[in-house]
């Protein structure tokens, strides 16, 4: 049975990911991502694509509490996401 796709998302292949827009092999561009949904964080790893520019973050954690990290990891520097 085969697996439904949007275009746009992002798909996994065995070791590699494929870009949802042009099918290009996805490269990983930053690890530990934080990814904030209130006060809970999760952290992952971001990929983008290298023709189209497309972006993704995969590889998520377990989510955990601490409602200053977004802040400290912004004052470091660090991508920080925010849904």
């Amino acid at each position: 049975m085969r697996s439904e796709h949007k275009r746009g998302q992002a798909m996994m292949a065995q070791d590699f990911i494929l870009c949802g827009n042009c099918g290009k092999k996805m490269r990983c561009i930053e690890n530990g991502v934080t990814v904030v949904s209130g006060t809970d964080n999760r952290r992952g790893d971001m990929f983008e694509c290298p023709e189209c520019g497309n972006k993704v973050v995969l590889n998520f954690g377990h989510w955990f509490y601490d409602p200053e990290l977004a802040n400290v990891e912004r004052a470091l520097g660090k991508t920080v996401i925010e849904l």
